[in-house]
């Protein structure tokens, strides 16, 4: 979940590039609005940390030498 807030984070500053936004008052709830909705995807499944015992890829995946469409 480090890199997804590393590119919460980014997407922040660069609002607050374009628009000219401070947005340093809105960090705290940020974070914390962007944690719980991980927090909850990784609950349902959704976001699986793939180094966890028992996820892996596919057969299929595993077996290819290059990516379907390659030429």
């Amino acid at each position: 979940m480090g890199v997804i807030n590393r590119i919460i984070t980014s997407a922040r500053y660069q609002t607050k590039g374009i628009f000219n936004v401070d947005i340093t008052i809105y960090n705290a709830q940020i974070t914390a609005i962007s944690e719980t909705v991980l927090s909850i995807l990784g609950l349902l499944g959704i976001i699986i940390d793939p180094i966890t015992k028992g996820t892996s890829d596919s057969e299929k995946a595993l077996n290819y030498d290059k990516p379907k469409g390659d030429k």
